[in-house]
C-alpha cells in the first residue's frame, strides 16, 4: 500500500475516492436517527481502491476531515466507531462534484439568502431554504417557535407528485412513495415528523435519479431533493 499513498496522483484519486465512498456508505447504511458503525465500513467493498483494501489509519483521517468539513456526524471524537451523513452530506451527494470541490464550493459567501427558486426545462420548482422560526418577546424574555413553513410544504409535495410520473419506478415503490407523499402533507409541518418522513421518501427518490425517464426529470429529481433536504434541515 506504501508504494500507492506515495504517488501523488494515486493518492488524490484515493481521497477522492474515499471521502465520496465514506459519504456514500453511511447514507445507505446508517438506520433512521442512527448511525452505521465503521467497524461494517471496513469490512465492506467500499473499502477497497485499485484491488487494494485501504488501511485503517486512512479511514481514520477520511472520517476525521469528513466530520470536520461537516459532511458526516460522529458519535464521538477522533476515532470514532459509527457515523452518519448530514444535510450537506446529503447536498453532497447531488452535487456531482469531488469533496474538495464542494467543500471550496460551501466556503464562499452565498448570493443571497431566503427562498430559492429552481427550474428546469419543463418543471417550476419552489423550495424555501429554511425551516421558519418565529420569535416574539420584549427586553429580557423571549419565546421561540420552531415549524416547517407551510408554504414552502405544500410547494415541496407539488413538486414531488409532479416528478413522480416520471421516476420509473416499479409499482410497489411508486406506491409506497406515494403513501409517503400523502403523509408528508398532512403531517410534515411539525419538524421532527416531517424529518422521518422525508428520509423515507429520499431512500425512494435517491435512487430514481439513476432512472428517471428524461433529462428534464433528472434535473428535476435534484432539485426536489435539494429543496427538501433545506427545508427540513
Amino acid at each position: 500500500m506504501e508504494w500507492l499513498l506515495q504517488q501523488s496522483q494515486n493518492r488524490v484519486a484515493l481521497r477522492d475516492y474515499l471521502h465520496t465512498s465514506l459519504v456514500t456508505w453511511a447514507y445507505r447504511c446508517a438506520p433512521d436517527e442512527g448511525y452505521a458503525r465503521l467497524s461494517e465500513f471496513r469490512s465492506a467493498d467500499d473499502c477497497w481502491f485499485a484491488g487494494v483494501k485501504i488501511p485503517p489509519d486512512a479511514v481514520d483521517l477520511a472520517v476525521g476531515y469528513l466530520v470536520d468539513e461537516g459532511l458526516l456526524e460522529s458519535d464521538g471524537g477522533w476515532g470514532a466507531l459509527a457515523v452518519r451523513t448530514t444535510t450537506d452530506g446529503i447536498r453532497f451527494l447531488h452535487s456531482d462534484q469531488t469533496v474538495r470541490d464542494f467543500v471550496a464550493a460551501a466556503s464562499q459567501p452565498p448570493p443571497h439568502h431566503g427562498v430559492t427558486n429552481y427550474y428546469s426545462s419543463s418543471i417550476y420548482v419552489r423550495g424555501n431554504a429554511n425551516n421558519a422560526n418565529l420569535a416574539s418577546g420584549s427586553h429580557n424574555s423571549q419565546t421561540v417557535s420552531q415549524g416547517v413553513d407551510s408554504d414552502a410544504l405544500a410547494s415541496l409535495v407539488s413538486q414531488l407528485r409532479q416528478v413522480m410520473p416520471a421516476l420509473g419506478l416499479q409499482a410497489a415503490d411508486a406506491e409506497d412513495l406515494a403513501e409517503e407523499v400523502d403523509v408528508l402533507e398532512r403531517e410534515g409541518v411539525e419538524p421532527s415528523r416531517g424529518r422521518r418522513i422525508w428520509r423515507s421518501i429520499m431512500r425512494i427518490l435517491t435512487p430514481s435519479v439513476t432512472t428517471a425517464i428524461t433529462a428534464d426529470a433528472e434535473r428535476a429529481i435534484h432539485a426536489a431533493i435539494m429543496a427538501g433536504t433545506d427545508l427540513f434541515s
